[in-house]
Order: C-alpha cells, then structure tokens, then sequence
C-alpha cells in the first residue's frame, strides 16, 4: 500500500464537533468513557511504591482501563440506545439495523437519495474509492451502509440500479425502509437537522459520514469529501486501535513525503472532481470500474469556454434545456449526471484555470521528450534490477511481448493513471494476457526501492513487473527506449517530469509501437490485441511449416 502522507493529521482533534449533541458521535469525547476507578486504583500506595510501580502492572491497569470503557461503550451505545428497526436490502432482503448491521461491527453509514442533483452521486463515487482502497477487508471486517432518505422513491429495485451505476463491490449495502424509522436513526446519529426539508426528491440532508465501532464505542462524523486514503486509515485502523491484519507491513509516518501547496482549483478537482475523472487517462484501478466521467485533459481547449463555465456551474440546468453536448456526454458515460457542485463563479474560473494550467503542464512533457526523441531509433537495452534484488536484462524478456512505462512511484497523476489503465487492458486480455509482460522503470531510484516498488506494482496488478537500478542504469535504459525524465526541486518532497509514453516492444525485442496519455484505452486494446494476433499467426505457420518439414537424408 502507498504511504499516506500526514494531510489530515490535525483531523482528530477535531473528531469532537458534532452536530446538536445527540448521538454517539456527538457524545463521544476522546477518553472520557473509562471508568474513574481504574485511574484511582493506586490512590493507597505510597510514594516509593508508587516510583517502584512496575511496567507489568501498568500494562495490567490499561487493560483493565481498556476493558472498562468496552463494557461501558456496550452499555451506552448498544441495543437500548440504537433502535432496531427494520429495514430492506437493495436485493430486497430484511434486516434490522441493530441486530444486523452494526452491532459488534465496523462500520461506515451515510445517508442519500438517488434523485440527488447536488452531491449524492459525488459522496457514492468517493465513497467508492475508499471501499476500492479498503479491498476484500469490505464485507469482512468493514461493512458499509448506505440509507435512502426518500423511501416513498427509492425501492430496492431503484437502489439496486443506482449501485450499479457506480460498480458498488460486495460489501457495501444500500437500505430503504418507513420514512419515521429512518428519520429515528438519523436523529440517533446525530445527524438531523431540525427544520429543514427532510426527504422527498428535494431533500436538503446533511452530508456526512458516520464511522463507528459499536464494540468499543468510538464514532466519529467525517465528511465524505476527505482524502480517501485518510478515510480508509481511520476506518481501517484508528477505529480499531490500529490493530488491522495488515499492521505489520505498514510503512513509518516518518517516511511519508511533506506536501506541496495546491491551488484553489486543484484542491476542487482532487476533493470533488477525481472520483468521477481523471487527468490524462481513462482508466481506473479496478478491472470492472466503469468511468463515471470524461478525462479531463484537453477539455479546457475542446470546450468554449462559456460553455465549459456553466456546465461546471449548472450541469442540471442544461441537462434540463437538452443541450446537445451535455446529453452526449451523460449516454455516453452510463447517465450518471453530473452534480451541482454549489461553486461560486471565482471556484468555477479557479478550477478551469488548473485545466488550462494541466494541460500545458502535459503539452510540454509530451513537446520536451518529442525534442529529447527526435528520430531515434528505440534500441530497447537495459540491465536493471526487479523486487527481488535480482539483475534482469531486456533478453530475460524474450518471448513475450512488453508493455513498457517509465514512472515513480511518488507520482500523484499520470503513472497511477498509467499502471491503472495497464491493469485495466491485462483484463480485457483475457487469456491472450500470458503472452504480454507489463514492466514499470522507475525514474526515481533514490525513493523506489525493490521492496516499495513491488508493492506499488502488486496494488494495481500482481502481473506488473517493477524494475529499479542505479541512476547510471536508469539512465542508459531511459536513453534506450529515448524517455525524457527529469527531476524538479531540491527538496525531499520533489517531483519527477517524464514521457507518458508506453512502448509495445515485440517478443524478439524490436520496438512496435507507443501509446501516451491521450491514447484512448479501447483504442490501446485494439492495437495490442491485433500485434498479438499477428503474432500468434506467425508462431503457428512457422510451427506448421517445421511439422511437415522433410528431415533431411545424411
């Protein structure tokens, strides 16, 4: 797993403000469930033994803190505070909420409705993301829940749909039920805002996430706009005292590069905007992901400009007057809608002006390694290390067909998208996948070790082959296949400029063909599955031809 950088550290300290004082997460102040007479356990013992007091009884005492506050959080926030009413799966199963859902769980709740026109389908498509991040542990260790507030709509079959809309994996539920059970546990949860249109199609809600473990009592309110990864951390581990069944292999805080500032407009984008789209790819992580949204480079100099100001500011509106782009764009991508983001018009120039600003930031990447590349041939030659330590050169790759990217890991646009669209083409494969070999060369030696390097590789596909050297290696393999890359700051937290550029490189180690950021996946497949075929053609005529070969007489 990636190293999740300490963004939200200042969070916690804010895990206390909720909304009302109702609710386990309003009630929930940090350490003040444990009972008090653990911390006067002592009182009777003098000073000298008080100074002599061992580690072994300290350790005693916090478990039998530890202990305390799960008997009490079992009392408090249980069956007599939670109510156990009814309600109906997607799949049109009955559950009760208690009994059912969260009772010695954890767990992540929020509430929607499908007629959303605002920021439903957004928290769906983030929310989304972190069950992607979060992996097979949703449905095992994690459950989460999703709740309609508008019943008298939303039917399991209409839930059903909706949660296909955004490729939902086992795991994670869609409820309906009565309009006054509903509202129960949302009063319950802290979450109601009284006075305010409640449910029904125009439902003004609160948008949040409630996070909880019923077992030891820990619930806190977080905004599902959050950095996912952040998301999954807390859910994952704080809210079981970091005890996860992958604890042993998680890299150190300490490691974690320092932050960049972000623009207005790019904090828009990753917040909002990158659940749905991606910048300079198609792809996503997960094999069955659909694409919720058009990718976004190029847009800024496609679109006019006006038009591209209200689509942002009133996608609705001009879904509404059947403009003829927006509904292309809406079939085209499943008719999941684009939301109404509620951005003021300097947050709608902000983030056209990061559009504009990425896409020349793409143009002269791509115009930097055309001059780099001239006409030079690609030589395909390189003597580099895998995971395992191991020097491998380009003719341990013989045989096979190579897809090869150069990137790092650090990266936080293009190589993701890279290696997601890669993973997302060995898929579509199929069988014919066996004969085609993905290699990433990281450009980054200093950071990629072997062992950061098969993770990253493993997280978006165990197929993927991660190669590192030293910065002479690197260098000679990157003037090989004539790959710009160069390094930008001084500062540990600095990035790498390089070509988006994938090489097909042919199975007798001649160079076929490349593809870069604006290369449509479909497209990509296509190309690949045709070199493929072509290939195999070959294979077997020559195989054939070998057959009825006549041996020659001596």
């Amino acid at each position: 797993m990636r190293k999740i950088s300490l963004r939200y550290g200042a969070a916690f300290a804010l895990a206390a403000l909720f909304l009302g004082g109702n609710g386990p997460v309003a009630a929930h102040d940090g350490d003040k469930h444990g009972p008090q007479n653990v911390a006067n356990a002592s009182t009777d013992k003098s000073a000298e033994e008080k100074l002599a007091f061992n580690s072994q009884s300290t350790n005693k005492s916090r478990a039998e803190k530890h202990e305390g506050k799960r008997r009490k959080s079992r009392t408090r926030w249980g069956a007599n505070y939670f109510p156990n009413v009814p309600l109906t799966s997607h799949e049109g199963k009955q559950v009760h909420f208690f009994d059912d859902l969260i009772k010695d769980k954890v767990v992540m709740i929020n509430f929607i409705y499908t007629t959303c026109k605002e920021v439903c389908s957004v928290e769906t498509a983030r929310l989304a993301n972190v069950q992607q991040i979060l992996g097979d542990r949703v449905g095992k260790d994690i459950f989460m829940y999703s709740i309609t507030i508008d019943p008298e709509n939303d039917t399991p079959e209409v839930l059903k749909k909706y949660r296909e809309r955004f490729d939902v994996k086992p795991g994670w539920s869609f409820y309906t039920g009565k309009e006054s059970d509903i509202v129960l546990l949302r009063r319950k949860l802290g979450i109601y805002i009284e006075g305010v249109g409640q449910s029904g199609p125009n439902a003004n809600h609160n948008v949040s996430l409630i996070i909880g473990n019923q077992t030891t009592g820990k619930w806190m309110k977080r905004s599902p706009f959050d950095d996912p990864y952040f998301l999954a951390n807390q859910v994952g581990s704080w809210l079981s005292n970091w005890e996860r069944p992958d604890s042993a292999n998680q890299n150190s805080y300490a490691d974690a590069p320092k932050l960049r500032m972000t623009t207005m407009g790019e904090n828009i984008y990753r917040t909002r905007c990158s659940s749905c789209h991606t910048f300079g790819g198609t792809g996503f992580a997960n094999k069955n992901e659909r694409r919720l949204g058009p990718d976004l480079a190029g847009v800024s100099g496609r679109r006019d400009k006006d038009w591209l100001k209200r689509w942002i500011a009133n996608p609705e509106k001009m879904l509404a007057e059947k403009d003829p782009t927006a509904m292309e764009i809406v079939e085209q991508y499943n008719n999941a809608t684009m939301p109404n983001l509620q951005l003021s018009s300097q947050e709608v120039e902000a983030m056209i002006a990061f559009m504009e600003e990425e896409d020349r930031h793409l143009e002269q990447i791509e115009k930097t390694a055309r001059s780099k590349q001239g006409t030079k041939k690609v030589d395909v030659k390189f003597e580099l290390v895998n995971a395992a330590g191991r020097t491998v050169t380009d003719e341990d790759f013989r045989g096979k067909w190579m897809l090869v990217f150069f990137g790092y890991t650090y990266c936080p646009d293009i190589c993701p998208t890279a290696m997601n669209e890669i993973s997302q083409l060995m898929q579509e494969l199929g069988p014919r996948a066996r004969n085609l070999q993905p290699v990433f060369i990281s450009i980054d030696p200093a950071r990629d070790t072997p062992g950061i390097l098969a993770e990253y590789t493993a997280a978006f596909d165990p197929r993927i082959i991660g190669l590192t050297g030293s910065p002479e290696q690197i260098a000679a393999a990157a003037k090989s296949y004539n790959a710009f890359y160069k390094k930008v700051g001084e500062t540990e937290d600095y990035t790498m400029d390089h070509t988006s550029a994938l090489y097909l490189i042919g199975p007798h180690g001649r160079f076929a063909t490349r593809f870069n950021h604006k290369t449509d996946p479909d497209q990509m497949l296509t190309v690949v599955k045709r070199f493929l075929k072509r290939y195999d053609r070959a294979a077997l005529s020559s195989r054939s031809k070998n057959k009825h070969k006549r041996p020659r007489r001596h």
